[in-house]
């Protein structure tokens, strides 16, 4: 863990992170930290982001928290956590009074706290740390509104029942542990840290085994949302329904019961989506089958496949545009139905991985450095 300290006075010479205010760039000196927005569905939002390799903590002293936008004004200058606050999120917020908090507080920072995916794969691995650093005083949460949120900040052991008295004001803090974790978006070839073993050990011993009455063969078809829907959703199910699969609707489903699920299967076949991050919780070698949209692009998955030692096979659609498409608001059919011979997955190997793919890392075990 790297750790960077400095005073305020000399903050820009010292820490080496640059505020980036109504989503304009402050260019930074050479040899700092450049500062931008990882996420591109906050565009035009006021976001930090530190681009430091795993985990690592910056302190800032005697700094101001504003809530529930977790917008940071040190010296005058305005910050943002979370990446959610707008400029005009300054005027409405600066009436309130000041709390004088005489301590310190750390926050896990990330912009996609809400987001199923990032909060197990990025987020809770950084609380986990956050547990076991023992020089921390105290966490302080974005809002927490989903049950996937409570669930794992009750097992890892903490309450943040003071968010309801939080959720408004100014507060100020000695100083504030800004704690940041990399996602997927960067690094792309790097494997997670041993925290997310600790993180998915945990859920598990919580969840406890699931029923025997729980399919074993699974596939999340994502029919539940407008978001990159695929047109041969009923196609492919009636399919995979021969081969002994059960289709799963993830949405509504409490995190406990998606971790006893993802636990006992032995297949799954999935559209690329946040769900495919149970694959984390299932057993070394099953089957994993993910079906990518047009130029997504994405391995996120498949390197977590890596990490936990099951048999992932990607395939990719690409149209004739070509990039990385910015919406996900767009609808889209399978291209080559070829790839549904192999949807038995008796003999599903890691030698028909797409040819397209990045070379897969070496697989880690439990093993791995303790350091993140």
């Amino acid at each position: 863990m790297k750790k960077i300290r400095a005073n305020i006075a000399d903050l820009g010479d010292r820490i080496d992170v640059f505020p980036c205010y109504a989503g304009k760039k402050i260019k930074p000196p050479a040899g700092s930290l450049k500062v931008y927005s990882s996420n591109p569905f906050y565009k035009g939002a006021v976001d930090l982001t530190f681009e430091i390799p795993r985990a690592s903590r910056i302190r800032v002293y005697d700094a101001r928290v504003f809530f529930p936008n977790m917008v940071i004004d040190i010296d005058g200058e305005h910050w943002s956590d979370i990446g959610k606050a707008r400029a005009d999120s300054f005027e409405l917020l600066a009436p309130h009074r000041d709390i004088i908090i005489p301590t310190g507080v750390t926050i896990p920072t990330n912009n996609n706290f809400t987001n199923y995916c990032h909060f197990l794969q990025e987020c809770a691995p950084a609380l986990r740390k956050l547990q076991s650093t023992p020089d921390v005083p105290g966490a302080i949460f974005p809002p927490i509104s989903q049950e996937y949120q409570r669930t794992a900040l009750d097992v890892f052991g903490f309450r943040p029942s003071h968010l309801t008295q939080l959720a408004r004001g100014v507060f100020r803090f000695d100083y504030i542990d800004f704690f940041t974790f990399t996602d997927h978006s960067r690094h792309r070839h790097d494997l997670w840290s041993k925290a997310l073993y600790e993180v998915v050990d945990k859920l598990r011993a919580k969840a406890g085994v699931g029923s025997s009455d729980l399919p074993k063969k699974i596939f999340i078809s994502r029919r539940e949302t407008p978001r990159r829907l695929c047109e041969d959703i009923d196609w492919l199910g009636d399919i995979l329904a021969k081969e002994g699969f059960a289709e799963v609707n993830l949405t509504g489903m409490s995190l406990l019961d998606q971790v006893r699920l993802f636990s006992g299967a032995t297949h799954v076949v999935a559209i690329h989506g946040a769900g495919l991050v149970n694959t984390m919780f299932c057993r070394p070698g099953t089957r994993v089958v993910e079906l990518q949209p047009p130029n997504i692009k994405n391995t996120n998955f498949l390197r977590l496949s890596v990490q936990f030692e099951l048999m992932h096979t990607l395939y990719q659609e690409f149209d004739e545009v070509g990039g990385l498409r910015s919406d996900n608001d767009y609808t889209w059919s399978i291209a080559n139905k070829d790839f549904v011979r192999d949807l038995t997955l008796s003999e599903v190997s890691e030698n028909q991985a797409a040819p397209s793919l990045i070379s897969r890392p070496e697989t880690v075990s439990r093993s791995i450095p303790t350091a993140i």
